[in-house]
Parts: structure tokens; C-alpha cells; sequence
């Protein structure tokens, strides 16, 4: 009888844990798939330029509100003017999720923005596919803006993006050596000879 009294208040509390996991991310829909999102973004453009930023930050426009996805400590360390921390690892926390939904119920266009660029793409991508379709992502990030607000030239001259390249030539190194650019040199296999282990006897005496 108490193993089963046992069972049921384990079940029970189970059952408990589960409604209070998921019962704040029930109300999370996925209304687009990542290809559409994806083609979505060739045909629109989604980025917004510091001297836009600058624009609506200086203006204190009430028709968009900047999102800081970084940690908190940075951004007590320096932010947009009037900017939200919302963490993008709490995302999903409830109080964070029910503050956007209030800005999307607004009518207010959310521009997102990490320490550098690629930080804010995952969360605009989860947020774009669950419902929110009034989003934009700052160019550059953070670091972008404050390079450009620390030149001195303020955010009319803004610096030209660094493109990604090589470290290293790598065809230029091959040719070095030895070789030729899409050469690929293959080891020639030597074959392997098994060695016989020769048996040891043991001499055997006594008394």
C-alpha cells in the first residue's frame, strides 16, 4: 500500500514539473519555415546602418525600440541610448517573451543587435519564424556602431566593413615546397611485414 501511494505522489509531482516547463512555451508557433525565412531576407532588406540608428536614437522615435542581445554586463559597460538587455540565451524566458510581444502588439519595429553581426541572425531567425515580422538587424553590431561613433567623423563617414579573407596563401605555400596548386601528392604505402615471434622454452627442474 505505501509503495503505491509512493508511486502515485512521484507520478504525480512528475506531471507537475512537466505542466510548469512547458505551460510558458505552449503559446510558441512556428508560422515559417527556415526556407522561408531564408528567401524572405534575398527579397527584403533587413539591416539597419549606424547612421540610421544614430538617426532614431537621436530623434527618440517612438516607432522602434533597440534590442541589446548581449550579456548584461556588457551592457552596463555601453549601449544604444534607451536600448532593452534582452539576453538572447533568455530568449525564452517568460517575463523577456512577454515584453516582445508587447513591442510586435505596439506596432513597433524592433531593430536587433549582439556585440558584432552574426550574433543577432539566430535570434532574429527564431523570432521571425515564430510570429514576429517587424524586425531588423543593426550592421556591424555594436562594435560596428561604437567604431564608427569613435572615429571622430560621427556617422557620416561611416568605415567600410572588413571583408573576410585567407590568412594565408595556401596555393603559394604549396608551390613553395615543392609542389604545384592542385597538386595533391599522395604517401606511397609501404607494405607492412609481419615479424614471427620465435617461441621461448623454459627449462624445467626441481628436486
Amino acid at each position: 500500500m505505501k509503495n503505491t501511494a509512493k508511486i502515485i505522489l512521484t507520478l504525480l509531482f512528475v506531471f507537475i514539473v512537466l505542466v510548469f516547463l512547458f505551460s510558458g512555451r505552449n503559446q510558441l508557433r512556428y508560422t515559417l519555415s527556415a526556407e522561408e525565412v531564408l528567401l524572405e531576407i534575398i527579397k527584403e532588406d533587413y539591416d539597419m546602418s549606424p547612421r540610421e540608428a544614430n538617426e532614431i536614437s537621436v530623434n527618440k522615435e517612438k516607432t522602434t525600440v533597440f534590442i541589446d542581445l548581449r550579456d548584461p554586463v556588457l551592457y552596463d559597460n555601453g549601449h544604444l541610448d534607451q536600448a532593452v538587455n534582452i539576453p538572447s540565451g533568455k530568449l525564452l524566458d517568460r517575463h523577456f517573451m512577454k515584453m516582445l510581444r508587447n513591442f510586435h502588439d505596439e506596432g513597433l519595429t524592433m531593430v536587433l543587435y549582439g556585440q558584432d553581426h552574426r550574433e543577432a541572425v539566430g535570434p532574429f531567425l527564431f523570432l521571425r519564424q515564430t510570429g514576429f515580422n517587424r524586425l531588423k538587424i543593426l550592421t556591424g553590431g555594436y562594435d560596428y556602431f561604437q567604431r564608427v561613433a569613435a572615429s571622430g567623423n560621427g556617422v557620416e563617414e561611416l568605415p567600410e566593413r572588413v571583408s573576410e579573407e585567407p590568412r594565408y596563401d595556401f596555393a603559394a605555400l604549396i608551390e613553395e615546397i615543392g609542389g604545384a596548386p592542385g597538386q595533391v601528392q599522395q604517401a606511397i604505402a609501404q607494405p607492412v611485414i609481419p615479424v614471427r615471434r620465435e617461441k621461448t622454452t623454459t627449462i624445467q627442474g626441481g628436486c
